[in-house]
């Protein structure tokens, strides 16, 4: 589910207007209730949500395990819910999206031109404009060179 989820993502952005890559069908998607000319990718974001519930049956199941002796107990009749449930989710998750999958057009001419645009320059961290510009920063410099003299000062000493 894991890695469904991170493609539902990958899939709601490249469909986004401000990708524009590919084009889930109508079968998969359903109109903006505000913008009826929008198209939400709901399964995809749907899978990505279940996610979460098959996380928190793993949960269960690790808390469930956590103290059992090696044999049997009355205690493992709670893993059936979770397990099953994940099951069913993972099972029509996979279904669902090998269909969306087949179905979608990939705008590879969007894509193109987006790459031969490259890719806009990293801008400038804020840990580098801190370590350039603050009075800490400025500070935390002097004390470093500071303390390697005193710690070149105290070794001398000690020789």
């Amino acid at each position: 589910m894991m890695h469904l989820s991170r493609l539902s993502e990958e899939l709601i952005l490249w469909s986004s207007a401000d990708f524009n890559f590919i084009e889930l069908t109508d079968a998969f998607c359903t109109g903006s209730s505000i913008m009826p000319q929008k198209k939400n990718p709901d399964v995809p974001e749907l899978v990505r949500g279940k996610t979460g519930r098959v996380y928190g049956n793993l949960i269960s199941m690790l808390t469930l395990m956590k103290s059992l002796p090696l044999a049997y107990n009355k205690d493992m009749q709670e893993d059936k819910e979770p397990l099953f449930d994940t099951i069913d989710t993972a099972k029509g998750s996979l279904k669902i999206f090998a269909d969306m999958i087949a179905e979608m057009r990939v705008k590879g001419d969007n894509m193109r031109v987006a790459a031969a645009r490259g890719f806009q320059p990293r801008p400038t961290s804020p840990t580098t404009v801190y370590a350039k510009a603050s009075p800490s920063a400025r500070l935390m410099r002097w004390l470093a060179k500071r303390s390697v003299t005193v710690l070149k000062t105290i070794k001398t000493s000690l020789n």
